[in-house]
């Protein structure tokens, strides 16, 4: 799930699906595999904390961001269905070209 649309999405998205894609906790370390650099990056997840949509703790000198039990499912649903949503998008641009390339 989720490569159709991870190149499209914000930063703070992008986190969000992360963390909730397998609903494993992360770590900075983990999401800098991201792309995003690690002061943006430290940003966006308090602001995502600060919202409530991320719980974080501490382990020793590491923060940890978890998702939030109460919505993890919902939010994984959101985002399959974000995710299915821009592949037929997708998928109808790409015929509607097809058909005015044949006719």
């Amino acid at each position: 799930m989720g490569k159709l649309i991870k190149e499209h999405l914000s930063m703070e998205q992008l986190i969000l699906f992360n963390i909730y894609e397998e609903k494993k906790p992360k770590t900075i370390e983990q999401l800098q595999g991201l792309g995003i650099p690690r002061t943006t990056l430290v940003e966006h997840l308090r602001l995502l904390q600060r919202d409530g949509l991320i719980t974080e703790s501490k382990s020793g000198r590491t923060l940890i961001y978890f998702a939030v039990p109460e919505i993890a499912d919902r939010m994984k649903e959101a985002l399959e269905k974000l995710n299915n949503a821009y592949a037929y998008a997708l998928g109808f641009i790409q015929q509607r070209r097809l058909k005015e390339l044949k006719g």
